[in-house]
């Protein structure tokens, strides 16, 4: 039913609207672009993650970084770069802007056959480092000497702050992962994912990972500026709504 649709559009892909690669390439891990990926070095993008999501950790806390006039901005710029140039060339990364989106990875094979909705997950694996990161070194405050020291700097701050970078990584995936179409003939139609037609929406292995992106919307997304102003309208949480509202106050103008 699909025949007018399973044709090569070009030297790297085939199948349903193009939406595979071919057989012997694979997709790399920052973009849909497909290499000969035989040889894969998978401990190059993990490395880079760990050591990158370590030192921006790191480099957030030990200096009490906090959002500021000139932050807002360049963070306003390389956000807007990421979203243009994100899964076409693998530019961003040689720019260094994914780093601003908690986006540490080359653009290396990690596998010789990654697929679509695999290559998506992935971008929920920095984000979750981080976080685990900052969990870690508030579990050790519980120890006097650490705590000494960290007492000198703002976790809740650098806590806050790294969302705000992961914010539209975390957006940009979840929304990926249920950007679906209908495809084929009026008797034969098939909801698929666009960014792998051989995938079928909402069913399968797709199902659970659409459920989690669904909730993670509802709850985190959508509502999120709502949770910020929250943040602003409490005394309790002003430490939150300072890493947020403190480039509005008097002292920038």
């Amino acid at each position: 039913m699909f025949h007018s649709f399973n044709q090569n559009y070009n030297e790297t892909r085939e199948g349903v609207l193009c939406g595979r690669c071919k057989s012997g390439l694979s997709q790399t891990v920052t973009t849909t672009v497909c290499r000969d990926c035989s040889s894969p070095r998978w401990y190059i993008p993990l490395l880079t993650t760990l050591i990158g999501g370590f030192l921006l950790v790191a480099l957030v806390t030990a200096f009490n970084i906090g959002v500021s006039p000139i932050f807002d901005v360049l963070l306003f710029f390389v956000q807007s770069v990421y979203v243009a140039v994100s899964n076409q060339t693998g530019y961003e990364s040689f720019l260094s802007i994914s780093v601003f989106n908690l986006d540490f990875t080359l653009d290396q094979c990690i596998t010789s056959n990654l697929g679509a909705l695999t290559r998506l997950l992935l971008q929920y694996a920095t984000p979750i480092y981080i976080l685990l990161l900052l969990l870690t070194i508030i579990s050790l405050t519980k120890i006097k000497r650490v705590a000494k020291y960290l007492g000198q700097h703002s976790i809740l701050h650098a806590l806050w702050l790294l969302i705000l970078i992961s914010y539209l990584n975390i957006a940009k995936t979840t929304f990926e992962i249920v950007h679906c179409q209908n495809i084929g003939p009026l008797d034969d139609r098939r909801y698929v994912l666009v960014y792998d037609a051989s995938i079928q929406c909402w069913s399968g292995g797709h199902l659970a990972w659409a459920l989690i992106a669904v909730l993670l919307a509802a709850f985190f997304i959508l509502p999120f500026p709502f949770y910020v102003w929250l943040a602003t309208q409490s005394h309790k949480l002003k430490p939150v709504s300072d890493v947020y509202t403190s480039i509005y106050k008097d002292t920038h103008r």
